[in-house]
């Protein structure tokens, strides 16, 4: 038998039905891949990978699409606050008091002989065997350690009332309180010692002073 040759394929003419690549229409296109369920023990507010960040997050902080709350300044306790100038003033009284207190004091020691208490304490010194002198130097050097050791308590009230220590505010508190006796038997400078720490200590309890106090850690 002869087997016939295989005729040659014959190219297709224009017209004639070809396959296409283009995408027809009706056809259904791949679709892009959907963000499926989360995964169990996930975090569904944590960030993802790649993810943009929420409309007002800031840089470094969670996306959580809400800005943070404000800070007012009386919320961080290491910030600065302000010295109230009625603190300031009262801090200047105060050493004023204790200044004029010692000068009272060595006043009180240096007139001391004018008083009638004075010259019969000399006498009861002299039967016992002293002297006035003797009595005067002990009378002068008491009242200069005295007045020393009030003018230190002034300066250390004054000097942590303006720090913005409460606990300072109180005891300067209690020593007006105390010094309220002084004013039937004292002198006049006496007086305007007195007069003066309890005008200071005013000023600390005042609307504007008393937040001073609040805001200042403790010391």
């Amino acid at each position: 038998m002869s087997s016939t040759p295989n005729e040659p394929a014959t190219p297709q003419q224009p017209g004639q039905d070809q396959p296409s690549t283009a995408p027809q229409y009706g056809a259904s296109q791949p679709s892009a891949p959907q963000p499926g369920p989360p995964q169990y023990g996930a975090n569904p507010s944590a960030p993802q990978y790649g993810a943009p960040p929420a409309y007002g997050a800031q840089p470094g902080t969670p996306s959580s699409g809400y800005p943070g709350a404000p800070q007012w300044p009386g919320d961080n306790p290491s910030a600065p606050v302000a010295r109230p100038q009625k603190v300031e003033i009262a801090f200047w009284l105060i050493i004023a008091a204790g200044v004029l207190n010692l000068v009272a004091s060595l006043l009180g020691a240096a007139l001391v002989g004018d008083t009638a208490q004075y010259r019969d304490l000399v006498r009861q010194v002299e039967q016992s065997g002293g002297t006035a002198d003797s009595l005067r130097s002990m009378i002068t050097v008491m009242s200069i350690v005295i007045g020393v050791i009030q003018l230190g308590l002034y300066l250390l009230v004054a000097f942590f009332v303006r720090k913005g220590a409460n606990w300072a505010r109180i005891l300067g508190t209690v020593f007006a309180a105390l010094s309220l006796f002084s004013l039937m038997s004292g002198s006049v400078l006496n007086i305007v010692v007195v007069l003066l720490g309890i005008a200071a200590i005013v000023l600390l309890y005042l609307k504007d002073s008393s937040p001073y106090f609040a805001k200042r850690p403790k010391f």
